[in-house]
């Protein structure tokens, strides 16, 4: 029956991997990303020009994080000249992909039955929080990558390549401390068979080491001088900045609640086994995990429900286990297939009735190419027109800073979308910008386009001249 299970998985991940290319066509985070890339790689900027961020709200560029990240996505933009969404969505894919695989390795040094641990992999890539993360271009993908490659050395007791792979991690984004909550345990319940003499392995590690915060510290030369401003991003203890919190119920259609409700089920039994029963070290482990991902929600203080996959893969072990336990992992398999199998098709249902991004943007992005070769003015534009204009100088609309906005354009091309389209997709908040253009700057209509009773306007603003 495995075997089945297992052909099922495959051919339906096929399926949605194809049928939607756009898991989230409006994301407004693929651009911020992306120009972090294209700031840092190309032009050689760290800071988040296109955005207006700092790193008191965000990332703010490439200042104290996501060097290397930058420079591997940037790469291959470059060498293969595809400045363009879906190919940093393949990238991402790539390296979910290969994550669930490594878990899957994982799993069977864990004494998971080999046709179960194909099965585990197959299920992570076809669950909703690792889809969503292969069609992002943050940088979740890249941390579970390392984090778990860190735990396969770790758990091959490779210690050198495991503090390699998490200062990898470390140095994309501070989530990417996962990597050490997921060491921490197998070092404890391995029983670790260090070389003799012992000094000589510490001495080597101990080089290790100083050379990744050596690596850092050339990457970000200001880091320690700036690391107070990184303390405003984070809220530890803030139930309203927990990213699991945000995870299962803050989005949309409370979807996540049938995983929320199966894990707590899983818990559970997963007491009953510690008390009716000696646990096996690999249980330990895993069960040590699971609470391990729970500390490092509440300590990370992050409250964006990406960084979820950086720790689900010890959610859906912990699951399985117990299914094993209880001899019922074929209905957890069935089970789960189903729930995301009925969420793929609402979702396909959805994105059907909204035009595409592409097509969208489409319709004006020639005209506005044009008049910036005539006048080289700034572009504003939404989110996804930063993929049409990422050569370009491009603000975006809902600019976080508007002083600074205000301070450095004077004059410019504005691509206006009606108000009904921004709050659709764009305007969870009040977008202070926007009404800083309103009122601060004068419009010249050049022209108007329409796109499936979407009207999209075309403007050439200038700054007011202060009033006395």
């Amino acid at each position: 029956m495995l075997k089945y299970i297992t052909i099922l998985y495959f051919i339906s991940t096929l399926f949605i991997y194809m049928a939607l290319p756009d898991y989230n066509p409006y994301r407004m985070d693929d651009a911020w990303f992306m120009s972090f890339v294209y700031q840092s790689y190309v032009k050689r900027i760290n800071t988040d020009e296109v955005f207006g961020g700092d790193i008191s709200n965000g990332y703010g560029g490439t200042q104290l994080f996501g060097k290397i990240y930058t420079n591997f996505y940037g790469f291959f933009a470059t060498s293969f000249h595809r400045w363009d969404k879906h190919f940093f969505y393949f990238i991402s894919g790539s390296f979910v992909l290969m994550s669930a695989g490594i878990f899957g390795l994982i799993a069977r040094q864990l004494t998971t039955p080999l046709p179960v641990a194909i099965i585990y992999s197959f299920c992570l890539v076809y669950m909703d929080v690792f889809f969503s993360t292969a069609h992002l271009v943050r940088v979740e993908a890249f941390i579970l990558f390392f984090s778990s490659l860190a735990a396969w050395f770790t758990l091959r007791q490779w210690y050198g390549s495991a503090i390699c792979a998490t200062a990898i991690a470390l140095e994309t984004h501070p989530t990417g401390s996962v990597a050490l909550f997921l060491m921490i345990p197998i070092v404890f319940y391995s029983k670790p068979n260090f070389q003799l003499p012992l000094y000589s392995t510490i001495l080597k590690l101990l080089v290790i080491c100083t050379a990744c915060i050596a690596t850092y510290l050339w990457l970000h030369p200001d880091a320690f001088s700036r690391f107070q401003e990184l303390k405003q991003a984070s809220n530890i203890l803030d139930l309203n900045n927990n990213f699991l919190y945000a995870y299962y119920f803050e989005t949309r259609y409370f979807r996540k609640i049938p995983e929320l409700i199966l894990l707590l089920i899983c818990v559970i039994y997963a007491i009953n086994m510690c008390v009716k029963q000696p646990l096996l070290s690999e249980d330990k482990l895993i069960f040590s995990w699971f609470i391990l991902s729970i500390l490092f929600s509440i300590l990370i203080g992050r409250g964006n429900w990406s960084y979820a996959v950086l720790v689900y893969p010890a959610f859906v072990l912990l699951i399985i286990r117990v299914a094993l336990n209880y001899d019922k992992i074929i209905q957890l398999f069935m089970v789960l297939w189903i729930l995301y199998t009925v969420q793929y098709i609402a979702l396909y249902s959805i994105n059907q009735r909204h035009p595409l991004s592409s097509e969208y943007s489409a319709v004006y992005t020639d005209y506005v190419r044009e008049h910036f070769k005539s006048t080289g003015l700034p572009i504003i534009g939404l989110p996804n027109d930063y993929f049409n204009f990422y050569d370009k100088t491009f603000y975006v609309l809902c600019y976080v800073n508007a002083d600074k906005f205000e301070k450095n354009v004077k004059k410019a091309i504005l691509i206006q979308h009606t108000e009904a389209y921004l709050k659709r997709y764009y305007m969870n908040s009040v977008c202070e910008n926007y009404l800083n253009i309103q009122n601060k700057y004068n419009k010249v209509l050049l022209k108007e386009f329409e796109y499936l009773d979407e009207d999209i306007y075309i403007y050439e603003i200038d700054i007011k001249p202060p009033t006395e």
